[in-house]
């Protein structure tokens, strides 16, 4: 990571592959035979990585791409965590939210959560720890801001494409240093 200082905490956060559309089931859909491949190009670029530890959103399309991702992994620690299921897309960005009360409530439900995990990634994080997460497009982007200790809807808005790989570096301690580094990278997908 450029600009890697030793007490620095780096944080990859990837998000799942492609899912199937139609799947109603509690853990939601699984990945489509896109998805997967995806997630295989996205295991050969990290394959090579060393990490301290492996968090996945326990739904199924982020612990399908984590469950392909292990076998190069397998010394590293690895847990689900229902901390880091995907939020609303409300989190950031100007437009309205609903005056629905029960969408409110959601919103606000969700930010306790995620903030919650990155509080504790924060506090349990130590200098040179590189942690891989595998999650969802809009916890990314909400998880960011937070760890950077940004109103996630005056920060700025990117992308995440399926397998996209985010980039964030933080002093250990979590109250320093903050650094984003790469956003919403997909080069090692093929250009098709």
């Amino acid at each position: 990571v450029p600009g890697h200082a030793p007490q620095d905490v780096t944080v990859v956060f990837v998000r799942h592959g492609q899912a199937l559309t139609e799947d109603h089931t509690p853990l939601g859909p699984p990945l489509s035979a896109l998805g997967r491949r995806q997630a295989r190009h996205l295991a050969q670029r990290l394959k090579h990585q060393s990490f301290t530890r492996i968090v996945a959103s326990d739904l199924t399309r982020a612990a399908q791409t984590a469950a392909l991702l292990r076998p190069h992994h397998l010394r590293t620690p690895f847990v689900h965590d229902p901390r880091v299921r995907e939020v609303q897309m409300h989190h950031h960005g100007t437009d309205p939210i609903p005056r629905n009360a029960a969408y409110r409530a959601t919103l606000r439900a969700e930010r306790r959560r995620v903030a919650s995990f990155c509080r504790a990634l924060a506090r349990e994080a130590k200098a040179g720890d590189r942690i891989l997460i595998v999650a969802h497009g809009n916890l990314i982007r909400l998880a960011t801001a937070l760890l950077c200790g940004v109103d996630p809807r005056r920060s700025f808005f990117f992308r995440t494409y399926n397998t996209s790989v985010t980039v964030l570096t933080f002093h250990a301690g979590g109250r320093t240093g903050h650094k984003l580094i790469l956003a919403d990278c997909i080069r090692h997908l093929p250009p098709a």
